[in-house]
């Protein structure tokens, strides 16, 4: 991915952390209010508020990543750039997912989420040992793999 697309990625994810938080709060605010038992009711209100602080958390990651691409002005970082950004594309559609099985109380979903997310971190585990090798082969590196990891 070329200096320009990686910016305007990195642009559009600044730019869309506040409407993602508010397409979350409609769909969970289309949940179903007649719930059978007033203690479901209170189970999914506080998952709802932890899911809020958990995608407010993101949100902020999202806009610190960002950010610190965008200032790199195009620094030439690793090889491993590429698989950083295939692993931002299937962790949002892991999310989309989750809120959608979250919405629809979907444990088979919900559980077969959580198998990904196995792989996710194996994904990120071998990007951490890739700019690690960068920096031990060229201490010019740390610079941009610190930028990865």
């Amino acid at each position: 991915m070329t200096w320009r697309g990686r910016a305007r990625f990195f642009s559009m994810i600044l730019s869309s952390t506040g409407s993602v938080l508010r397409s979350s709060t409609r769909s969970w605010s289309s949940l179903p209010n007649s719930s059978p038992s007033i203690a479901h009711d209170l189970r999914l209100l506080a998952s709802s508020l932890d899911i809020c602080a958990e995608l407010e958390r993101m949100g902020d990651y999202a806009k610190g990543i960002a950010n610190i691409n965008l200032r790199s002005e195009g620094l030439s970082l690793p090889h491993i750039l590429n698989d950083v950004y295939s692993m931002a594309e299937k962790a949002v559609d892991m999310l989309h997912r989750a809120m959608t099985a979250f919405a629809n109380e979907d444990l088979v979903a919900a559980g077969d989420i959580l198998q990904e997310d196995d792989i996710i971190d194996e994904c990120y585990s071998r990007l951490y040992q890739d700019a690690a090798q960068s920096v031990l082969k060229d201490h010019r590196n740390i610079e941009r793999a610190n930028y990865v990891i």
